[in-house]
């Protein structure tokens, strides 16, 4: 895991380096976040990197009930299904079987979006 971060750490050096150049003459006297009240946005950046990337659940929680609401008004359906964070369903939110997922439905003549009627030009 250490490895991973020296290693990006020194990929993102040597791209800057390739794509921005050497750092002006003028800019080298200056120092980066020099007192603790200015790493302190650091800090908190990483610690909520860390607590979200070792318990993910304390956000998916959060963001589930109105994930699931957005999901089933695009899928079209009305129930909301219970499912968990990392947890398979054992049916669709849709009604759909793993037997009849595969058919091909036949679109019908008419779609009304609004006050107006489309009709389905493939027929």
């Amino acid at each position: 895991m250490g490895a991973l971060v020296i290693g990006g750490v020194y990929m993102t050096r040597a791209v800057r380096t390739v794509l921005q150049g050497p750092l002006p003459e003028k800019w080298n006297s200056l120092v980066d976040a020099a007192h603790l009240w200015r790493k302190l946005p650091y800090a908190l950046l990483l610690a909520s990197l860390f607590v979200f990337g070792v318990w993910p659940r304390l956000l998916t929680e959060k963001i589930n009930p109105d994930a699931e609401k957005v999901v089933s008004l695009a899928t079209g359906s009305t129930a909301v299904s219970a499912v968990g964070v990392g947890v398979a369903p054992t049916t669709a939110s849709s009604g759909a079987t793993p037997a009849d997922a595969r058919e091909t439905r036949a679109l019908p003549e008419t779609v009304s979006i609004g006050n107006r009627q489309l009709a389905n030009e493939n027929k």
